[in-house]
């Protein structure tokens, strides 16, 4: 993915708000290396264990939205 469509994107925001969660100075190299992946295996595959966690939470109720 190109740099223009990550900022239309607004994915170096959302780095800036993981680095200011993360605990330490470690924590916030790794955020500042994340880049969207091109894989589309692993991609699938970490989409379904969102999803699974989820249901997990709308089962707790923990969930704000049933989308």
């Amino acid at each position: 993915m190109d740099d223009r469509s990550l900022k239309v994107l607004e994915f170096y925001h959302l780095l800036e708000i993981l680095k200011e969660l993360s605990t330490s100075p470690l924590g916030r190299r790794r955020c500042e290396a994340l880049r969207p992946s091109t894989d589309l295996t692993l991609i699938q595959s970490r989409l379904a264990e969102v999803m699974e966690l989820k249901k997990v939470l709308m089962t707790l109720g923990i969930s704000r939205s049933e989308d």
